[in-house]
């Protein structure tokens, strides 16, 4: 066996990773993955009312799995929420990073500042108009804030 050959069948078993270490783009919404990374309060399970909290967003959120039902997936209209959330946090990341550069007065970071700096504020800022639009960004922090905050 040649090592062109051999590489392509190493690399076609590798799993592909994204950039928060996930192998498949379905694990980044199952209901554990989604509570980990976005509600940090809900994670000490031994608590009641933290149980009864997760309930409850699995309810209004979550539908099972048609194949495996231990493992549930957000609904479409939270799904999407999600996803404009992750582009807006990005973004925002992006821009404060750059600032935070800036304000250590990292010439690169001033340059980049000068040339892209309202680049960066207008896709942020876009970012979070499709997210309050078409993530329906106020309904659904409205019913986050009253479960999670019961």
């Amino acid at each position: 066996m040649n090592f062109t050959k051999s590489k392509s069948i190493i690399k076609n078993e590798l799993p592909n990773y994204n950039k928060m270490g996930i192998t498949n783009l379905n694990e980044a919404f199952e209901f554990e993955t989604i509570i980990q990374n976005h509600f940090p309060q809900l994670q000490d399970k031994s608590n009641p009312d933290t149980i009864e909290k997760l309930m409850l967003l699995k309810r209004e959120f979550f539908v099972a799995d048609k194949s495996d039902s231990t493992k549930f997936y957000p609904k479409p209209k939270f799904k999407t929420y999600l996803e404009h959330k992750i582009s807006f946090d990005e973004f925002n990341n992006k821009l404060n990073d750059l600032k935070d550069k800036v304000d250590l007065k990292n010439s690169e970071a001033i340059n980049e500042m000068t040339f892209s700096g309202r680049n960066f504020t207008r896709r942020r800022d876009d970012s979070l108009t499709r997210w309050k639009v078409l993530g329906n960004k106020d309904v659904i922090d409205t019913i986050l804030e009253t479960i999670v905050n019961k």
